[in-house]
């Protein structure tokens, strides 16, 4: 309720529903503005909590979408057909594998060729480890360390530094250097003879196992049923996964999508209330409107004014829309916002609902013509702002500046405090704290 009450100076007054500073990027809040206007708020509460979990599953359901687009690679509306065609193919390889499966006498057989397979399996992911490891120790052989010439002019360099610090002859560091890349060499062609000797021995198995497998296997290839069988149930397995994994995606996406239409039709039904409350409060949006044009009329001489509010299908679920002559500009967008806030104070049906509060700290950078008439529309409801605690703060350069005899405004009779670097807030130095 504070935001349109107590707008911070940073917010820049650009927006009348944007109260904060502008850094802060805060969603524009219409409740304080519903409420002020008569406008019921329940409706717009309960829509932007909709919005939002229509948001959630909006995310979620695009999600499933690029996946099963990804699977499929087409677009979702033809992910269906991919689903009833692929259920189609996984029952049609399932009756020809229980009809290559039927022989019982090639069982045992069968059993032995997967278990042998097994055992290949694991042999050869052995040995790609131990490729990978002497692969590591090949890429170490050769001069790698640091050479004498380096060492010499290391030497040199700190013996210069320290003097009788140091102690050892040049030749015994050259010495005890070449002993350490020697332990190293040995450590590395130790460890490269070991798995040298480990392959070897991973190599032989893989070729006996290898044909143990082939020569078991030769019993189905003669009449044609292991190669057959075995090609059917991979693409059975695969079939039956991209199947699975195709309808549970499907079937995700449709409950998503559900939940995402029951939320957008409570939404709507939402934004018809708060339609029709707006209907309802009509008169007092007419009488809140002729305060501003007449502000309008005061101040810029016309009536070229506007404000509108309606609910909308849009996120923002309320448009809120106050148009002034010539608007846009820096100083014009201010004037707008000292419109709106003055006239929500001084319109009658929006005053019973007002807390009678109103700050508006530095709000007129605007030229001097404007800032007179402003300050002369002031003096001239003065009598209605008696209720009402507003405290506005004024540049002491851009009044000095103003001439006294077009000010209707008497400044000093309403001056309440007069702040400078010597007089200051509370009589105390003080500095914001910085945002962390």
């Amino acid at each position: 309720m504070l935001g349109p009450l107590i707008r911070d100076e940073r917010s820049e007054f650009k927006s009348i529903v944007e109260c904060f500073d502008t850094k802060l990027h805060i969603p524009a809040d219409y409740t304080p503005h519903l409420y002020l206007l008569g406008i019921d708020i329940s409706p717009y509460k309960e829509a932007k909590i909709l919005q939002r979990e229509i948001d959630d599953l909006s995310t979620t359901k695009n999600k499933i979408k690029k996946d099963i687009e990804f699977l499929t690679g087409s677009k979702i509306s033809s992910a269906k057909a991919e689903v009833n065609d692929l259920k189609s193919k996984v029952e049609h390889i399932k009756k020809a594998m229980d009809a290559l499966d039927s022989d019982s006498s090639y069982e045992m057989i069968k059993d032995e060729v997967a278990e042998l397979e097994s055992s290949l399996e694991e042999l050869r992911n052995k040995r790609t480890i131990l490729k990978l490891e002497l692969s590591r120790i090949n890429s170490l052989v050769g001069d790698v360390y640091i050479n004498d010439e380096e060492v010499i002019e290391v030497y040199n360099k700190f013996k210069v530094g320290l003097g009788d610090a140091i102690k050892k002859e040049l030749d015994d560091v050259i010495s005890f250097k070449k002993k350490i890349d020697h332990f190293q060499h040995t450590l590395l062609n130790t460890r490269k003879e070991t798995l040298l000797s480990e392959l070897r021995k991973i190599s032989d198995k893989l070729y006996t196992v290898n044909k143990l497998c082939k020569e078991k296997a030769s019993v189905f290839e003669q009449a044609g049923g292991f190669k057959s069988l075995k090609i059917l149930i991979m693409t059975y397995q695969k079939k039956l996964e991209e199947y699975s994994q195709l309808s549970s995606l499907i079937k995700k996406f449709e409950e998503f999508d559900s939940k995402w239409k029951l939320k957008k039709s409570e939404r709507s039904s939402m934004i018809i209330s708060l339609d029709l409350s707006i209907m309802d409060n009509e008169t007092t949006i007419e009488s809140f409107e002729e305060t501003i044009l007449s502000m309008h009329e005061y101040v810029f001489g016309n009536r070229k004014c506007s404000f509108e509010i309606k609910a909308t299908e849009k996120k923002e679920i309320i448009s809120m829309d106050l148009r002034i002559d010539d608007d846009g500009s820096h100083s014009n967008e201010r004037e707008k916002v000292f419109f709106y806030d003055l006239a929500l104070l001084l319109t009658e049906e929006t005053f019973e609902r007002h807390p009678g509060l109103l700050i508006h700290d530095n709000i007129f950078d605007v030229d001097q013509d404007t800032l007179i008439k402003s300050l002369n529309y002031l003096a001239e409801k003065s009598s209605c702002l008696n209720d009402a605690q507003y405290i506005l703060t004024l540049n002491s350069d851009k009044i000095s500046e103003i001439d006294k005899r077009e000010l209707k405004l008497d400044i000093n009779f309403f001056k309440r405090a007069s702040l400078t670097k010597t007089s200051r807030f509370l009589g105390r130095r003080y500095q914001e704290k910085s945002r962390s």
